[in-house]
């Protein structure tokens, strides 16, 4: 963070000689090599200026906070603001981190390995019987949101942390096939190692199942499209299009979430004005009505058809 003397394109300059320089290449294929991009910035675009008149007045943004990965991932709710030159030639950064947006609920989402567990239909038939009064529709909804609890509680419960569940199956497989060589008569544990061996192939399936879903098979099969550098490039985007700060025409900056809101309904309502009303009655209607129908062309249109007309 600071003043690295050098920007990496053009459009970050204004006035004097614009023109592409090696040192400017050098430095946008270091910033790319060392996988660096800008901390999410607002207030101040030119952060030095030579404070000079006329042509001769150059501003650039030669200040900037850099950012890797990790910290967009530590700090996700981070930015800087460059704040005003003063009586310097490079505006001073404030670095704000303890800022943090409550987390949007996650939506629901259906997993197709839940399809086959074994109790997967008995649970949806049980709720699906259960009647609701009201509209087709509304019956449809409900019956969904009463879904939702049962299929998270089977997903909890069987298709959570299946990596400790399966290592744990193993560990006893293992031991009952121990005890087996030892006691190969023993016909309990013949039954306890085809118990075992049976929930331990459920297991994996389910693990195969959720893993090929979550996998993105067809990313991986067309080109590099899920990549790590695509991922950290979505980071990036999803860090860009956060709005953590906003500043009011009177100079204000807001940071607090309910002070945003508020700030960005009134800009709109100041721009688009309040709703008006839709329906006019034909008294307010009239004076914006120039043309009129001549009487005899209103007696011809009083007329019923003869069957000749029609």
């Amino acid at each position: 963070m600071g003043n690295f003397n050098v920007i990496p394109n053009v459009g970050e300059s204004h006035g004097g000689l614009i023109k592409w320089s090696p040192v400017m290449i050098d430095f946008k294929e270091c910033l790319q090599h060392t996988e660096l991009e800008d901390l999410k910035y607002n207030r101040i675009l030119y952060s030095c200026s030579n404070r000079s008149l006329g042509t001769a007045s150059i501003a650039k943004k030669l200040d900037r906070a850099l950012i890797n990965q990790m910290w967009t991932s530590t700090f996700p709710f981070s930015e800087c603001t460059f704040l005003t030159l003063g009586i310097s030639n490079h505006s001073p950064i404030l670095v704000s981190m303890d800022f943090q947006i409550p987390r949007r609920c996650i939506h629901f989402r259906f997993f197709n390995a839940w399809a086959t567990h074994q109790n997967f239909s008995t649970s949806v038939h049980n709720v699906w019987k259960t009647f609701i009064r009201g509209t087709a529709m509304f019956q449809v909804v409900q019956k969904l949101k009463f879904l939702k609890p049962v299929l998270k509680e089977m997903s909890w419960k069987d298709f959570l942390a299946l990596d400790s569940k399966l290592h744990a199956v193993k560990v006893e497989l293992d031991a009952c096939q121990l005890d087996h060589d030892c006691f190969p008569s023993d016909v309990s544990l013949r039954e306890m190692e085809r118990s075992l061996i049976s929930k331990f192939l459920k297991l994996t399936n389910h693990q195969k199942d959720v893993l090929r879903e979550k996998s993105r098979m067809t990313w991986l099969k067309f080109g590099d499209s899920n990549s790590a550098y695509f991922h950290k490039s979505l980071s990036s985007k999803n860090n860009e299009k956060k709005i953590l700060s906003i500043t009011t025409d009177s100079g204000q900056i807001i940071d607090r979430k309910d002070g945003i809101i508020i700030e960005i309904v009134g800009h709109f309502q100041r721009l688009l004005g309040i709703s008006l009303p839709t329906t006019h009655t034909l008294s307010e209607l009239q004076p914006f009505i120039t043309a009129q129908v001549l009487s005899h062309l209103k007696a011809l249109l009083d007329e019923i058809p003869s069957p000749l007309d029609i």
